[in-house]
């Protein structure tokens, strides 16, 4: 997993490592061109975001095209910066995996080290890992290749009851409030089930736990909640 860089008298304070600029230069030479500019506007953006630039991909790459195209738009839909942008877009087209991009947020600075090899020592242990902003989830140490992004029922579902587990509870129709039907629980565990990526041996750690009521059954220390990575 992604360790600590160690300070050498040819990197300065702050100063990303040869490794991490050669990792960031592979993102942004990945993310050129309107190619991959359809990629990004058809299969990653939401319909609400196609929406918030205007339902027109010439006009928003035309727009951002002098920040990186595809990477201004990202920057401007989630209000992150120049280089944050470019290691997440480069991590959902696959051009970098998971340990990369920890590395890359770390060298940037977007995140502190402390943080990053808190969250890198979490998902060494093998443990469930959610990060919920950006949406991520590792288990067994690895990325679980979902579509949180577009997902947000399921996100949501999910959030809920890695929460609930690590105050050792369930959760049940009650936490959805009267708007949702008696089934609500047992429809989201399906459709949970159905995601792609999402593994079985995860899912059937969600067991009934009483009436009405479906529990993570995994100790609550093998759960790790981070709330966000982000530029502050």
């Amino acid at each position: 997993m992604v360790k600590a860089t160690k300070k050498t008298s040819s990197k300065t304070e702050n100063q990303p490592s040869n490794e991490a600029m050669k990792l960031y230069q592979k993102c942004l030479v990945a993310l050129k061109g309107r190619n991959i500019a359809r990629i990004v506007w058809f299969d990653i953006l939401t319909e609400e975001e196609r929406r918030r630039l205007g339902n027109n991909l010439g006009k928003a790459f035309l727009k951002y095209q002098k920040q990186d195209g595809v990477v201004g738009i990202w920057r401007e839909l989630h209000q992150i910066s120049h280089p944050h942008a470019v290691v997440d877009l480069g991590r959902r087209i696959k051009a970098i995996d998971s340990d990369d991009r920890l590395l890359l947020l770390k060298e940037f600075g977007i995140v502190s080290t402390e943080l990053s090899e808190t969250i890198a020592s979490a998902v060494a242990s093998g443990d469930l890992v959610l990060i919920q902003n950006p949406r991520l989830v590792y288990w067994k140490k690895v990325e679980l290749d979902c579509d949180w992004h577009k997902r947000n029922v399921l996100w949501d579902f999910f959030v809920l009851m890695c929460k609930a587990a690590t105050k050792r509870k369930g959760i049940d129709n009650m936490d959805f409030g009267d708007d949702f039907g008696s089934n609500v629980i047992a429809d989201r565990k399906n459709k949970l089930k159905d995601l792609r990526g999402f593994p079985s041996d995860l899912h059937d750690l969600i067991q009934k736990d009483g009436r009405g009521t479906q529990k993570m059954k995994l100790p609550r220390e093998r759960i790790h909640l981070f709330e966000q990575i982000d530029d502050e």
